[in-house]
């Protein structure tokens, strides 16, 4: 790209975020919360290996994992794909004394007939302290994006492909370099909860389409001026 002739435009999916997701007050009850696809990429064995080595200290923090799936047929006939291990791991490292601290919440779309409403979404998110994100690669992931909204300070792997930690810094995140280091990052970040400040305002003005969506008709109409273009009105 050449930048004296190309402007690169901070207008991505994740830059538009429902305006349903904001920050409420509501009582934490889960310290962590991840929502993530049952994929083999998103490394989710990798939390549960984290929970259960922090549990192994008698500590329990209360962990949420929510995760769809289209229909339990797509998603057992494709272990290439799925993570179709994922009960069997979690009846594996989170034994059956920990579970009151480790929920999973799965939800099945019907074949693509149901969705977990956003606001609902958005009450989970504001119920937790922290969203973790253990994948090694994403592309603009909204999830992450949602949480920042929400308050939420992320965990994540520090060297994420994608998007996910264009907007993270050490006021707002907190990040591991390997698999092994989760546990004790996550005790770290639970201990230190009240020392990350997130610039709200700012992340709502990045991240939602309250803000962004003027701001997209704007930077729209001006492209149009210079160059005597009409646009819809609907736009």
């Amino acid at each position: 790209i050449n930048r004296k002739k190309n402007k690169i435009v901070n207008f991505c999916n994740r830059n538009f975020i429902d305006k349903i997701f904001k920050e409420k007050k509501l009582t934490k009850i889960y310290d962590v919360i991840s929502v993530i696809r049952p994929v083999h990429f998103k490394n989710l064995k990798h939390l549960f290996k984290a929970a259960s080595q922090i549990y192994k200290k008698k500590i329990y923090p209360n962990f949420l994992v929510i995760f769809t799936i289209n229909s339990d047929k797509e998603f057992y006939n494709s272990p290439e794909f799925f993570y179709t291990d994922l009960i069997k791991d979690y009846n594996h490292f989170i034994k059956k004394e920990h579970r009151k601290h480790f929920t999973l919440l799965p939800i099945s779309t019907f074949n693509h007939q149901y969705q977990l409403h956003k606001e609902q979404i958005c009450n989970f998110l504001n119920l937790s302290k922290f969203f973790i994100l253990p994948s090694f690669e994403e592309g603009a992931n909204r999830a992450t994006h949602e949480a920042l909204i929400c308050g939420c300070p992320i965990i994540y792997y520090k060297h994420v492909i994608g998007g996910a930690s264009d907007y993270l810094n050490h006021y707002n995140s907190i990040s591991y370099s390997s698999e092994n280091e989760i546990s004790k990052k996550i005790l770290y970040a639970l201990k230190k909860y009240k020392k990350f400040k997130l610039n709200k305002r700012k992340i709502r003005h990045l991240l939602s389409e309250e803000y962004q969506v003027p701001k997209f008709r704007k930077f729209l109409n001006d492209i149009a001026k210079k160059d005597n273009v009409k646009i819809d009105k609907g736009i």
